[in-house]
């Protein structure tokens, strides 16, 4: 749904960065337009975060992480470095996904899981270590 608002409203407006002052976002990273940093978030050197993404409460992004856009990552998700995490996708609350792996896009991740093995586009993944257990429909 924040694709398709930030489709119909793009060049009508204007999208702007929200960073909570009780986050931490290191200088070198990137964040797109209306991208939204919650308490308690932090993002370490040389992170990409795309347009319209969600960083929620107390959620890590470690170094050179690329998080595309429309992401939304729930609170307490904690991201190692070099992580890719493809557009719209949607991480569980508490999950992980250790270092230099991806996130497929349009993809679901349940609450807790631990990602250590690359998960598809358009997957529905859960578990320890996270398996994927579903598709998600193309829309």
């Amino acid at each position: 749904m924040r694709k398709e608002v930030a489709e119909k409203y793009n060049g009508f407006c204007r999208w702007i960065r929200i960073i909570h002052p009780y986050s931490y976002v290191h200088p070198s990273t990137k964040n797109g337009p209306g991208s939204m940093v919650f308490a308690g978030a932090i993002i370490q050197p040389d992170a990409l975060i795309g347009d319209h993404v969600i960083i929620n409460t107390g959620a890590t992004i470690d170094h050179d992480c690329t998080v595309g856009n429309f992401v939304h990552i729930a609170p307490g998700v904690h991201l190692a470095g070099n992580v890719s995490v493809g557009e719209g996708s949607f991480l569980g609350i508490g999950s992980t996904v250790i270092p230099n792996k991806k996130v497929g896009k349009w993809s679901i991740v349940g609450a807790g899981a631990v990602v250590i093995e690359d998960l598809p586009d358009f997957s529905i993944s859960v578990g320890i270590p996270a398996r994927p257990i579903k598709q998600v429909e193309r829309g």
